[in-house]
């Protein structure tokens, strides 16, 4: 009697085991750093600064004395399913870089960077910019989806109300 009882316990054990390394794998992969700034004359003058693996979001405007400063920061966990749809498109998007660079008469205006990590410190981002239509459209798309999944977080809005409130 005690034989088929341990089988069924291995067996068990076994399948549990099995479906964890399954469900797993995705938490053992990626996170990811996404950075939007915003430059007048070589100083920066606005930034949005988010990390998946925290959750920390920082707002940054400087107005160099011309009114207050902001400075907000702001936990957004988003969920697993938002984290896996934003992987899901860097992977069938394949944009070449991760970045995307606005200059105006030689002078950077707006810098903007995703930079997906593994939880082993691999690195899986490119900070160079494309001159690639494609690849750039590519990137916006993949830009986009984060920056939406950010702002349409409930912490969000709930930091940020001024922002949703109707003019």
């Amino acid at each position: 009697m005690k034989s088929p009882i341990t089988l069924l316990v291995i067996i068990i054990s076994f399948f549990e085991c099995k479906s964890q390394e399954i469900n797993n794998k995705f938490d053992q992969g990626i996170d990811f750093k996404y950075s939007r700034i915003y430059y007048k004359d070589a100083t920066v003058i606005e930034s949005n600064i988010y990390d998946s693996s925290t959750g920390l979001y920082k707002y940054n405007e400087n107005n160099f004395g011309f009114g207050k400063d902001k400075n907000v920061s702001t936990i957004i966990k988003l969920k697993e399913k938002e984290l896996r749809s934003i992987y899901q498109s860097y992977l069938s998007l394949n944009p070449k870089y991760l970045s995307e660079y606005i200059y105006k008469e030689g002078k950077l205006l707006y810098k903007s960077t995703i930079e997906f990590k593994t939880r082993q410190d691999k690195m899986l981002n490119n900070n160079d910019c494309s001159d690639d239509k494609n690849d750039q459209e590519r990137y916006a798309e993949l830009e986009t989806l984060v920056y939406r999944l950010i702002v349409n977080s409930p912490a969000y809005k709930k930091c940020f109300y001024w922002e949703f409130i109707k003019k």
